[in-house]
């Protein structure tokens, strides 16, 4: 049987958004060079959701594919958080849809809109989404190339100050926990500090 390691809480994302009991409020927190301000909506809107799916296996393979199915039913129950009235809207990101390349200039490298397609269009879906839930597999005991590779594409200011969260799978015992705890350090590079 696939173990599955899903440390985040659903409801710890909707603390980190619904926080303050006013429609929207605004804060500041230091960077390096200069004060960064951020509005973020408390009002009943549905959050949107990046789920940002690791794998890129295909199927064929002797047992069925893992990723596809934990992606449906994480899915399924981030949308189904908060029952008649949705907390949570998903943006479903496909690594293995958006078939970025191997990294060779990153998102931010480019002039603002001459950036290829594939990450120009990809930016975007990240820059509006509130949060992020990243799914990974375990490959050798870390979390997928093509999820890393699509994360080094952008710089943190698609993804400073939102909250993310980690699940991850593996068929072995450990439910992909090695490489769960392997995305930290990047997430938090990028500003999106897991809740996981």
């Amino acid at each position: 049987k696939a173990q599955l390691a899903s440390t985040f809480s659903l409801s710890a994302l909707e603390h980190m958004f619904r926080i303050c009991p006013v429609k929207a409020f605004a804060f500041a927190a230091l960077s390096p060079s200069k004060i960064v301000q951020r509005t973020v909506s408390t009002s009943d809107e549905p959050l949107t959701i990046a789920l940002v799916l690791g794998s890129t296996r295909v199927a064929g393979h002797a047992p069925p594919l893992l990723g596809p199915r934990v992606g449906l039913w994480l899915a399924a129950e981030i949308r189904a958080h908060g029952g008649s009235t949705p907390t949570f809207a998903v943006d479903v990101v496909d690594c293995a849809a958006e078939r970025l390349p191997l990294l060779e200039t990153p998102h931010f490298g480019y002039r603002r809109g001459k950036a290829p397609p594939a990450p120009e269009s990809l930016a975007a879906r990240l820059a509006a989404a509130d949060g992020y839930v990243l799914l990974t597999p375990e490959y050798n005991h870390a979390p997928s190339p093509a999820l890393l590779n699509l994360l080094n594409h952008f710089g943190s200011s698609l993804f400073s100050f939102k909250p993310s969260a980690i699940a991850s799978y593996s068929a072995g015992q450990w439910g992909g926990v090695r490489a769960a705890h392997s995305l930290r350090a990047p997430l938090s590079e990028l500003g999106c500090l897991p809740v996981s």
